[in-house]
């Protein structure tokens, strides 16, 4: 999936550098016609717009224990629930990832263990759950973890 850059009409019309513009990252409208976004700041950082609906943003999102900001550039988003976007990270040729869930409630972006998983191929789903998201992972022989993020 390509990531698009964020550069609005204004700044196309204000002739304002393209390099200098962020990028967009996932993006969602609601039911209810709102928009939210996350988005990589110039300078590498994530924050997210739309996501509070106390301080529209931009909220910079914190990176959880372990997670490198090297990571954040190579982020793809894979799904979403109402309140947690699950993204992966692939490692080139390999056959193993690493998947890392943003909470549009907490503003974390926290990496996901799945190396028990090794190599098998993997069933994700992603369902609301309260104020949260479960995000599930069976491999085909049955073996399944459940993470619940808030």
């Amino acid at each position: 999936m390509l990531k698009l850059t964020a550069v609005a009409a204004l700044v196309l019309g204000l002739g304002v550098d393209p390099a200098l513009a962020d990028e967009l990252l996932w993006a969602r409208k609601s039911a209810f016609g709102g928009l939210s976004a996350i988005s990589i700041a110039h300078d590498g950082s994530l924050y997210c717009t739309g996501c509070n609906s106390d301080n529209y943003g931009p909220i910079p999102i914190q990176r959880g224990l372990g997670v490198d900001a090297e990571v954040i550039p190579f982020l793809e988003p894979l799904m979403s629930s109402l309140w947690v976007v699950l993204f992966r990270v692939d490692k080139g040729n390999r056959c193993e990832g690493d998947f890392y869930t943003i909470s549009l409630n907490t503003h974390n972006l926290e990496h996901v263990n799945t190396s028990r998983f090794e190599c098998a191929s993997l069933n994700i789903s992603v369902t609301d759950k309260g104020l949260g998201t479960e995000v599930a992972f069976t491999d085909e022989v049955g073996h399944r973890e459940v993470r619940e993020v808030q």
